[in-house]
């Protein structure tokens, strides 16, 4: 999981590492919590930049993730399972 985010007013990217796991974002889902610790600890930053660089959609003119982005957030991201009392 990884924490709210956003671009601000300047197109500067926000993300909020101490907010309630509750308003964290789910990326992907695993078979198990070692799975899950792996991928983490293993992720490819050149493909996630990739995918950040493809549209949504036509004319898709939002502001784009750097690698640097990319990595602060997966240096916060956790692996919690689904019945953690603390996404309730």
């Amino acid at each position: 999981m990884i924490p709210p985010a956003r671009f601000d007013s300047r197109k500067v990217f926000q993300f909020r590492p101490h907010a309630p796991l509750s308003q964290w974002e789910s990326i992907s889902s695993f078979d198990s919590a070692k799975d899950c610790e792996s991928a983490r600890a293993d992720y490819d930053l050149d493909d996630l930049y990739k995918q950040t660089r493809k549209p949504r959609y036509k004319n898709d003119s939002r502001p784009m993730l750097t690698r640097k982005d990319i990595s602060t957030l997966m240096g916060v991201a956790v692996c919690v399972a689904t019945d953690d009392a603390r996404l309730k």
